[in-house]
């Protein structure tokens, strides 16, 4: 998810986010062994892709992982959300998600982002010699219980889509897209989440500010 290309304008900003969460649900829901190395900040989009993985490896150090949309004025995305709720600890996905809370490695190991920390020059071979582990099991087997465990690999999709609809049906009005041309020329993080939120149907419209 680039900055960049966002604050490029509209059409940009949603073929972009069209294909990252394509990429997630692939990630997600492919039934071979994925094994994340985490080896240095992870914040909104590659929190995500941290969270896709069977087994998250992450080093140690004064990194940072974590849903920060909030923080920006961008509302967590739907899909994202189901892959918190999914995979993070119940106890602390209000923080993680609603308080935009960010966490060293330590906390989100126990935030549930990562399942494993070790020292930085360690991660790399920790996780290669995870993925060989997990690539001998029984890949019919494998795959059966990651279904099972996971539900379908479609379902965190299914439920994003549901809750989407919710949303917009129970919304009154939808209030008209931020203009995108002041995104362009304030050059504000703050401005083009705001942007995105009302141009893009898997994020919730989002009121204008009063």
């Amino acid at each position: 998810f680039d900055l960049r290309v966002m604050m490029s304008g509209p059409d940009a900003a949603k073929q972009l986010l069209r294909s990252g969460s394509d990429l997630l649900m692939k990630l997600y829901g492919t039934p071979l062994p994925l094994v994340v190395a985490c080896t240095g900040h992870a914040l909104a989009g590659g929190a995500l892709v941290v969270l896709t993985g069977d087994l998250r490896i992450g080093a140690a150090g004064a990194y940072r992982l974590g849903l920060n949309e909030v923080s920006i004025g961008m509302p967590v995305p739907v899909l994202a959300m189901e892959l918190a709720r999914d995979r993070l600890s119940a106890a602390e996905l209000p923080r993680a998600t609603l308080m935009a809370q960010v966490y060293d490695p330590d906390g989100a190991l126990r935030a549930g982002y990562l399942d494993e920390v070790a020292p930085a020059g360690d991660v790399l071979a920790r996780a290669k010699a995870e993925a060989a582990r997990l690539g001998g099991l029984a890949r019919s087997a494998y795959r059966a219980t990651k279904a099972r465990l996971r539900g379908s690999p479609t379902m965190v999709s299914t439920r994003s889509l549901r809750r989407r609809r919710a949303i917009l049906k129970a919304s009154s009005s939808r209030t008209p897209p931020f203009p995108w041309n002041r995104c362009l020329a304030t050059n504000s993080r703050r401005g083009c989440a705001k942007s995105l939120a009302s141009c893009h149907g898997w994020i919730e419209p989002m009121p204008e500010s009063t």
